[in-house]
C-alpha cells in the first residue's frame, strides 16, 4: 500500500515511524501531522509498540536530518530495503544505527549521501550480512576500507555501485572475485581514478 503522498514519504508494504518523530524538527508541519496519524493508525491495527516495515524510501525528503535514519531503523527492525538517497545529512552514525537494528536488510541506496564514509559502510557490512545490493553512487567519502568490508562480509552481495568514489581498488576487485565470483552481477566503479588498474580488472 502507499501510505504517503508522493511529495513526502513513499512506502511500499511498510509500517514506519512512531513517537520519536518530534526529533525530526525539519519536517514540515503538514507532513509531520500526516506521519503521526499514520503511525497511530498502524499501531492500532497491529497492536504494536514498535513499527515494523519492509521497504522505506526517504529520498523525497532531502531536508531530513541525520536522526531520520536512526529513528526509522529503531522502529522498523524488519526492514529489507531502505532508500536514503540524496540525504546529505546521513552519516556514519546513522548507518551504524541501521546496522544495529536492521539485520534483515537486503538492499540499501545511499546515492548522493556525501556524509557516509568507511566507518558507516563497514558497520553495515558487519550488521547486515544479508545485503545483496548496495548503491553508493557519489559517496565521495567512501574508500577501499568500506568496500572491502562489503566484499568480505556480505555473502549475498550481487550488486555494488560505488561510482564517484575511491572505493573500488584492485584489492576490492580481488576480494569480490574471491567471495562472490559470477554471483556478482553488477558493479559500478566509474570515477575510481588511480585506485583501479588493469591488474584488478584482469
Amino acid at each position: 500500500r502507499d501510505l504517503a503522498p508522493p511529495t513526502a514519504l513513499h512506502t511500499a508494504e511498510s509500517y514506519a515511524l512512531a513517537w520519536e518523530l518530534d526529533e525530526l524538527e525539519e519536517l514540515g508541519s503538514a507532513f509531520y501531522d500526516f506521519l503521526k496519524e499514520r503511525a497511530a493508525l498502524i499501531a492500532a491495527d497491529v497492536g504494536a509498540t514498535a513499527m515494523v516495515g519492509s521497504v522505506i524510501a526517504l529520498s523525497l525528503c532531502p531536508s531530513l536530518s541525520a536522526a531520520a535514519g536512526s529513528i526509522v531503523a529503531s522502529h522498523c527492525q524488519q526492514l529489507v530495503e531502505l532508500d536514503l538517497s540524496g540525504l546529505t545529512a546521513i552519516d556514519d552514525v546513522s548507518l551504524a544505527d541501521v546496522a544495529a537494528h536492521c539485520a534483515s536488510l537486503r538492499a540499501i541506496c545511499l546515492n548522493g549521501c556525501t556524509g557516509v564514509g568507511d566507518a558507516g559502510v563497514s558497520a553495515l557490512a558487519a550488521g547486515c550480512v544479508g545485503l545483496s545490493a548496495v548503491h553508493a553512487f557519489g559517496c565521495t567519502r567512501l574508500g577501499e576500507e568500506g568496500a572491502l568490508a562489503l566484499a568480505r562480509g556480505c555473502a549475498a552481495l550481487a550488486t555494488l555501485d560505488v561510482t564517484g568514489s575511491s572505493a573500488c581498488s584492485d584489492a576490492v576487485l580481488l576480494a569480490l572475485a574471491e567471495a562472490r565470483g559470477p554471483a556478482l552481477v553488477a558493479l559500478g566503479a566509474g570515477g575510481a581514478g588511480d585506485e583501479l588498474t588493469d591488474d584488478g580488472v584482469v
